[in-house]
């Protein structure tokens, strides 16, 4: 029988204590300190995760939204298929940028003056945003001694929208890990969402450029019952997420009765997380009958 290969789990979180509070604290509180101290200078805290300025939850739509268009010249049907093809161009570098943790970044595609906005902070600049992402790569000196195995995996992009000025807004979908391996027991923190790029047509070096950009986290930005919208969220309910991750309890999971198979995590919502499976074959059974196989079968996996 061969199983769906995405799966639903429910997390249960564990209400055991610590044996030793202090030793969980001290290097806790140690982290954040380090990581207040050494991240880009920005109002509140400082992000470990590229982000960008805040984008309201109904600007940001769950599919394509398609625009009707007026008859256009012939100049500006050159110009927009011209645009087409550099937003289609940036779409292959991000791929190759999130393959690659930003190594190397393509600054050409970046303004400037690039303003950044996640659950956790806000940075501007091309130079912060790049200095961000190579200290959680492990590519600083400072990154180097907190962080390991760092890594994102790009699901998709899509288009939402595209304003009147030549705004166009490209919505990534990600996997992000890391490693904290300053602590003794070298948790990793996972997250998933969306980022979203304001990307202005017919700008920079390569026909684009990105203005903004605006992370969403899964497991605190989706809003209830929305349908997939995004909110804005309280600073603290994003580093709370984040130092959880990082405890004993939650960090090293309890043993299992046989190895579980490799998955790629696709949400991790708040109790809960969307993973997907390779296929597999859990049971196998000759049979003169199909529909005898089926049952069997099935009373296996109801556990009867």
């Amino acid at each position: 029988m061969n199983f769906s290969n995405t799966n639903i789990s429910t997390n249960t979180k564990s209400k055991s204590k610590s044996k030793s509070p202090v030793l969980l604290v001290v290097p806790l509180l140690l982290l954040t300190l380090l990581l207040v101290a050494a991240l880009p200078t920005a109002q509140g805290f400082h992000s470990i995760f590229p982000a960008a300025t805040a984008t309201t939850p109904s600007s940001l739509p769950s599919t394509t939204e398609l625009h009707s268009a007026a008859p256009q010249s012939s100049s500006s049907t050159s110009t927009s298929t011209s645009s087409s093809s550099s937003t289609e161009e940036f779409k292959k570098v991000l791929f190759k940028e999130y393959a690659s943790f930003f190594n190397p970044m393509i600054r050409d595609y970046y303004s400037d003056t690039v303003t950044f906005d996640d659950p956790m902070t806000s940075l501007q600049g091309v130079d912060a945003y790049q200095n961000n992402v190579d200290m959680l790569a492990g590519r600083t000196l400072l990154g180097k001694i907190l962080f390991d195995d760092a890594g994102i995996v790009l699901h998709n992009i899509t288009t939402s929208s595209v304003s009147s000025n030549d705004v166009e807004q490209l919505v990534t979908r990600w996997t992000l890990r890391i490693t904290v391996k300053i602590l003794p027991w070298k948790p990793t923190a996972r997250f998933t969402g969306i980022s979203v790029y304001d990307v202005r047509n017919g700008a920079g070096k390569r026909g684009v450029l990105v203005q903004h950009q605006t992370d969403y986290w899964d497991s605190i930005n989706l809003k209830p019952n929305s349908g997939g919208q995004y909110q804005k969220v309280d600073t603290i309910k994003a580093v709370q997420d984040f130092i959880d991750q990082l405890k004993p309890e939650n960090a090293i999971a309890p043993p299992s009765a046989s190895a579980e198979l490799p998955y790629q995590l696709l949400r991790r919502g708040q109790d809960y997380e969307v993973r997907r499976y390779p296929a597999y074959a859990a049971v196998q059974l000759p049979y003169t009958r199909r529909d005898e196989a089926f049952g069997t079968l099935g009373s296996f996996c109801s556990g009867t």
